[in-house]
């Protein structure tokens, strides 16, 4: 058996392997398919039931944005105060550290108001975002 010959025996082998797992890829596909849940048309009452399941888990969402972005920012404005009062003092200006302070402020004022609104219709921190 010379080179050519089993060159084209492996070449022969390999295009057989591949043929091999594209069946068994395709096989695998349909069987998943097969295996999945039906897709049905729900009527206009479950697009509303899951657009309301979704605005409510966005508003717990930004709500906790809220109060992520207030705390890095006052701790970005506190970090410049530091760097006030060390060596880089005359870089960094007064704004530099009340903008940031007084922006995470607000932040966790809307974090804190809408939590205690919820407490305040009779729920808890807990039920935020929950539906009934």
């Amino acid at each position: 058996m010379n080179f050519k010959t089993f060159a084209g025996r492996a070449r022969e082998t390999i295009s057989k392997a591949k043929c091999i797992l594209a069946v068994k890829r395709e096989a695998l596909g349909a069987f998943i398919l097969m295996m999945s849940a039906r897709a049905h048309a729900g009527g206009l009452l479950d697009l509303i039931t899951n657009f309301t399941a979704l605005f409510n888990a966005a508003k717990v969402a930004v709500v906790a944005l809220f109060g992520v972005v207030g705390l890095v920012a006052i701790g970005y404005g506190g970090k410049k105060m530091w760097d006030k009062g060390g060596e880089r003092g005359d870089d960094v200006k007064m704004t530099q550290i009340i903008y940031p302070i007084l922006g995470g402020t607000i932040c966790l004022a809307i974090t804190y108001f809408g939590v205690l609104t919820l407490i305040t219709a009779g729920g808890s921190a807990a039920d935020m975002g929950r539906t009934q």
